[in-house]
């Protein structure tokens, strides 16, 4: 496993602010080896690589990262280079965004499952992502805060609907109707019901291939 930072012009400001290459480094470090107690196997190729990025548009928002699981080999983080939460808040956010890279990550890897556009796959491994990341965090992220049965009924009806070639974009953030995180919201509801039927686990979960996850709540 690589961990690499990249140098930036901004690290100088960085630092004043207690937010250094060697404390990052560390913190990713220590997200992986507790999320390698809590999953299944990672890539021993893993690389994480951050970087310090002006597309503000990208930020998640509370968090100040970005963050991508390009394949089961590369986790990619981009850093606000205004650092709007200070040392302590940067540091943990990095931790909690990593452990949910980590759970696309390990999937991909143990499933062997390369990256796909089908919408209704992105909601399962959103799905698992932000409950591992909830559970390991103790917060209650906005895009794992879902409405009502009927509302999300409606969203994975709609969801099931959408072309397999698209990214959309619009259902996993800002969708045009007002609606956000549409996808990571859906996702997280299907989880949240299959384990409230209690008949599975989250370790079983997190190793069943995404289609046998969907049979699982269509079940219910």
């Amino acid at each position: 496993m690589d961990i690499v930072v990249f140098n930036s012009k901004y690290w100088s400001e960085a630092n004043k602010k207690g937010v250094t290459k060697e404390k990052l480094e560390n913190v990713a470090r220590q997200a992986i080896q507790a999320a390698s107690k809590l999953l299944p196997p990672l890539s021993p190729y893993l690389n994480i690589t951050l970087q310090f990025s002006d597309e503000h548009g990208r930020m998640i928002e509370g968090r100040g990262f970005y963050a991508v699981t390009m394949s089961s080999e590369w986790v990619d983080l981009g850093i606000d280079p205004n650092l709007p939460f200070g040392e302590e808040k940067t540091l943990h956010n990095l931790h909690v965004m990593l452990m949910h890279e980590c759970l696309h990550a390990s999937r991909m890897y143990t499933l062997d499952q390369p990256y796909s556009p089908e919408p209704l796959r992105a909601a399962i491994e959103e799905g698992l992502s932000v409950n591992f990341e909830q559970n390991f965090s103790g917060e209650k992220v906005p895009w794992g805060q879902f409405e009502d049965d009927k509302t999300m009924q409606k969203w994975f009806d709609e969801i099931g609907k959408l072309p397999i070639d698209s990214k959309n974009y619009e259902y996993l953030f800002d969708h045009p109707d007002g609606r956000r995180w549409i996808i990571y919201k859906t996702g997280t509801w299907i989880i949240h019901k299959i384990l409230a039927n209690g008949k599975l686990k989250f370790n079983d979960l997190v190793k069943m291939p995404y289609q046998e996850i969907l049979v699982e709540f269509k079940k219910l």
